[in-house]
């Protein structure tokens, strides 16, 4: 889930200068996932970092929630984790968008949902607030499939 600079707003009565809490602290956190575009289903996992070896966890974890019978195309970026020639992909088959195109790839449409809907006006005050606060987030996306296939267009 990448950084999103953009303003957020802010409520406050006209003519006063809104001030926003400021603990001190830049809280991130390092989530993957995958979007089922057209069923809405969703997986993701936070992880301490992201490199190839927890991307192949989470390919690892993808590949135990896909139905056996069936080959999972994957778009990803270009991030050089996933390229490493040692991963194994299991019925995932990767298709890697091109450079500087991630309105291409349904996941990160979700995220920007994500970070809208449940962190505009969210001030974390620890590390573990944030983490919290995102586990909320999370769970609400892989429970509400509707809600998925609908920020993503898979009900076309």
């Amino acid at each position: 889930m990448a950084g999103d600079p953009r303003p957020r707003a802010v409520l406050a009565r006209k003519g006063s200068r809104p001030r926003v809490a400021y603990t001190g602290h830049h809280f991130r956190a390092n989530v993957v996932g995958a979007l089922a575009w057209r069923t809405g289903r969703f997986v993701s996992l936070i992880l301490p970092f992201v490199n190839h070896e927890t991307f192949q966890l989470f390919l690892d974890e993808l590949n135990r929630r896909v139905d056996p019978t069936k080959r999972v195309l994957l778009v990803l970026d270009n991030a050089a984790w996933h390229k490493v020639p040692s991963l194994r992909w299991g019925r995932i088959t990767p298709l890697f968008l091109p450079p500087y195109s991630p309105d291409l790839n349904p996941i990160e449409i979700l995220w920007r949902v994500l970070k809208e809907k449940f962190f505009t006006w969210f001030v974390a005050t620890s590390q573990n607030h944030h983490d919290d606060h995102l586990q909320v987030a999370l769970a609400y996306y892989h429970h509400h499939q509707e809600v998925c296939r609908s920020v993503v267009g898979g009900n076309r």
